[in-house]
């Protein structure tokens, strides 16, 4: 028997697990970098009934804001909630002495000019029916503003 490491998939990870991944690149990050300051961050769309509708969520490290989730649900969207999420933990982000936020997502929809068949002769593999593409973007801003 080896006492070599082994991978193991779990979708819905223990959260000591996840504790654990997430303290270990923290710790690593400070290792590296000398800078220590770490915060979650957390906005939330609540209709008067207490309902959650939307949220952002993320975290500040580094002078960076970290945007990881960014959500309003359907019956929600169109009135400029997601705008104000952002607005509301950028001015946050800026008060904790940030000088730059990330947020890293997808298309909410393919587009049909950039579909690509997957071309193989396996009858196990799937077929691609659009290309997969992110959008990251940055901003950056004074920190006297």
């Amino acid at each position: 028997m080896s006492d070599a490491p082994i991978v193991v998939f779990d979708p819905m990870p223990a959260e000591p697990a996840a504790h654990r991944v997430r303290e270990g690149v923290y710790l690593h990050n400070v290792a590296k970098t000398g800078l220590d300051e770490y915060a979650p961050v957390g906005f939330f769309l609540r209709s008067p009934r207490g309902e959650t509708l939307g949220g952002l969520l993320g975290s500040i490290w580094g002078g960076w804001l970290h945007i990881t989730h960014l959500w309003v649900s359907q019956g929600a969207r169109g009135a400029g909630h997601g705008a104000r999420l952002l607005a509301d933990a950028e001015a946050y982000a800026k008060e904790k002495s940030c000088f730059a936020a990330t947020l890293k997502t997808t298309p909410s929809r393919p587009a049909r000019s950039t579909r690509s068949a997957a071309t193989t002769s396996s009858p196990n593999s799937r077929t691609s029916l659009w290309s997969t593409r992110s959008i990251s973007c940055a901003k950056t801003w004074s920190r006297r503003t």
